[in-house]
């Protein structure tokens, strides 16, 4: 399977999305499978020539005669999930940073918070299809991000911006700090937190705090990586914590995660099966 991992040329793009890949493969008979994990992303994929099979475990991707585009967003899910391709398959995914989405695609804030996949309908199918029947990656690049740029209205969020920034950045202060500063209820403060960011602020917290760890693991020089200074320079308030976190999230200890996880694409930390 080809994959090739794009940073967003526009500074406006950049405002918003962590990355984009374009996935392919051209082996009818290929399979691969790999396990994702929870992150802040807000995850919007566009398929073609598949059919796909969801469950709260498990995402399959067959290929298929179908030739109308597919597309979904994947907000939450908080246990790792198994991606299994089979046979042909082209898609385009963007990694939006929080809040991001809502810039480029509507009515994300009114989808239940409790869910895991949504059908993406705020799109110009004939563009999206297009585009992937392109052959040229460069030229795919190209079209995808002008059409994204012409679907942007920028999203104003009177207190979320600051709040997610800060946890972004590793500023992990208390949730009362946002509730005095913008003068709001915690009641409201974790409702909008539901509504837009489809975590509440501790949940939030904790994948964010997993990523950057994992950001942090991947720029080490050769995969050198020191538990302790992972820990701390992260949030964690203990070892215990580190480990209770990853073991939740992942399943492995953070030492065995490390050792299988894929550092192979920037940004896309699978483990694959």
């Amino acid at each position: 399977m080809d994959i090739k991992v794009i940073i967003p040329s526009s500074k406006l793009l950049q405002k918003h999305i962590y990355f984009y890949y374009i996935l392919e493969e051209i082996d009818e008979e290929k399979e691969t499978s790999y396990l994702t994990f929870p992150n802040q992303y807000n995850m919007v994929s566009f398929s073609f020539g598949v059919e796909i099979d969801y469950n709260k475990e498990k995402i399959c991707v067959n290929s298929s005669e179908n030739k109308e585009i597919i597309s979904d967003v994947i907000f939450r899910y908080n246990n790792p999930l198994l991606i299994n391709y089979k046979g042909i398959c082209k898609e385009i995914s963007i990694a939006f940073k929080p809040l991001g989405v809502y810039s480029f695609f509507e009515g994300f804030s009114k989808i239940d918070s409790e869910g895991i996949y949504y059908k993406l309908v705020d799109f110009d199918i004939e563009v999206i299809k297009s585009i992937l029947e392109e052959d040229q990656k460069e030229r795919i690049t190209e079209r995808f991000e002008s059409y994204l740029l012409s679907k942007y209205k920028e999203f104003v969020h009177p207190f979320l911006i600051d709040f997610t920034s800060d946890v972004m950045d590793g500023v992990e202060k208390p949730n009362d700090y946002y509730t005095d500063k913008f003068k709001i209820s915690s009641k409201t403060f974790i409702k909008h937190c539901k509504q837009f960011l489809k975590r509440t602020p501790n949940e939030f917290k904790k994948v964010a705090r997993f990523k950057r760890t994992l950001e942090e693991f991947g720029a080490s020089q050769k995969g050198l990586y020191s538990l302790t200074d992972l820990c701390y320079s992260n949030s964690f308030f203990d070892q215990a914590h580190m480990i209770k976190d990853f073991k939740s999230l992942t399943g492995y200890t953070p030492k065995d995660f490390f050792k299988k996880l894929s550092l192979e694409n920037k940004g896309i930390n699978w483990v694959y099966l």
